[in-house]
């Protein structure tokens, strides 16, 4: 097949045991595989580590079941590895035998690991432990992986990140000071994360933030603060928290905002005619709140 360097069997509804592709693992020269959306139903086969110069590597929603083979730590010029399963409320993928630690410890190139779905059930120490490693991790997305908090302070070196999605994990945590010096951050997703304490006011003023979304966390307290001048935001999600406080005026200052939900939280005063600026907005939900007027009447 000559010197193929990348291959997309996305959507292909291929079912049966990846094993039965075994011209696959000839392919040396291989960087980038795509098997995601398939139907494979079996286990990730460990002859992927010949695959030995793959960069990218994406087995999302692809079918794959049981424990993720120790063989595919050993791809170590991996850019970007995607074993995410959202289609499924059960985890099809575990990390138990093989843990966290082992599974990245040679990813020294690492920039984009994506676990969603995937059953890791370990402590916060843990894992974070043996994500500080990937100093040139961009994208961190590991949603509904059963990972228990604190949030360790082990993570302040991921300095690199512009997307962290945590949401519906028992993390247990306060929201660390020190995510509001990831100067990069675009994406902050962790909702239904049992969060707690005081939000940082610092994470809502960094310029690059297009999206953070810490809803459904009931035990989580706060308040805004003074946005920036050409504020970055696309979506702002507080609802089902105990966020308090007036909406400042400089909420105006957020143009780009298409989604602002503040919900089922403790906001109070009266709504800033500023707010009548925000012309992007497509979804806003203010109810069940202690707002004394509406910009509307």
């Amino acid at each position: 097949m000559g010197r193929v360097i990348a291959l997309d069997l996305s959507h292909e509804f291929i079912s049966g045991h990846v094993g039965n592709l075994t011209s696959l693992f000839n392919l040396k020269y291989l960087q980038s595989l795509n098997l995601a959306y398939n139907e494979f139903h079996s286990g990730i086969h460990s002859e992927f580590q010949k695959l030995n110069n793959l960069r990218y590597l994406n087995l999302s929603n692809a079918g794959f079941e049981g424990q993720i083979p120790i063989e595919i730590s050993y791809l170590t010029k991996l850019a970007t590895l995607d074993l995410s399963s959202t289609f499924t409320s059960q985890h099809a993928l575990k990390l138990e035998m093989r843990n966290i630690a082992m599974l990245v410890q040679n990813f020294t190139e690492i920039r984009e690991l994506h676990l969603d779905g995937i059953a890791i059930s370990v402590k916060g120490k843990e894992w974070s432990h043996a994500l500080s490693s990937l100093q040139n991790l961009q994208v961190l997305s590991m949603s509904s992986c059963n990972l228990s908090g604190p949030l360790d302070s082990s993570l302040a070196s991921l300095q690199s990140l512009s997307i962290l999605r945590l949401n519906q994990n028992n993390l247990a945590s306060p929201v660390p000071e020190y995510f509001g010096s990831f100067s990069n951050l675009t994406t902050f997703q962790l909702s239904g994360c049992g969060l707690n304490g005081v939000f940082p006011k610092n994470i809502f003023q960094i310029p690059s933030m297009h999206v953070l979304d810490v809803s459904d966390n009931l035990d989580l307290h706060g308040s805004l603060p003074n946005f920036p001048l050409q504020g970055s935001f696309h979506t702002l999600n507080l609802s089902h928290t105990n966020f308090s406080g007036p909406l400042p005026e400089s909420i105006h200052n957020l143009r780009q905002l298409s989604t602002l939900d503040l919900s089922n939280c403790k906001f109070n005063g009266t709504l800033p005619n500023s707010m009548s600026d925000l012309t992007q907005l497509g979804h806003l939900d203010l109810s069940f709140n202690n707002f004394t007027s509406s910009i509307f009447q």
